[in-house]
């Protein structure tokens, strides 16, 4: 049932910046680099080119970067011995 609500993430694993694009990607099933490409693209050829950076770093804001398990958990604690 957990598997039924996706969660868009910001992704460390292949990032360039904040790892935002990689997110987005994975969310949308489409390859980041195609992203990039296009937000590169809308920031040359649009009149709104500085609202394409503005807007990334207010999204990578309020995005939190995807939760990765812990080898804490698999490693023997010290502490016992």
């Amino acid at each position: 049932m957990a598997d039924r609500y996706r969660r868009l993430y910001r992704i460390r694993k292949g990032k360039i910046i904040l790892g935002l694009m990689q997110g987005l990607g994975e969310y949308f099933g489409i390859d980041p680099i195609i992203l990039r490409i296009l937000a590169v693209g809308l920031m040359l050829v649009t009149q709104a080119g500085l609202a394409v950076p503005i807007l990334y770093f207010i999204c990578a804001l309020f995005i939190p970067y995807k939760p990765e398990p812990s080898d804490e958990q698999d490693s023997p604690d010290d502490e016992s011995r």
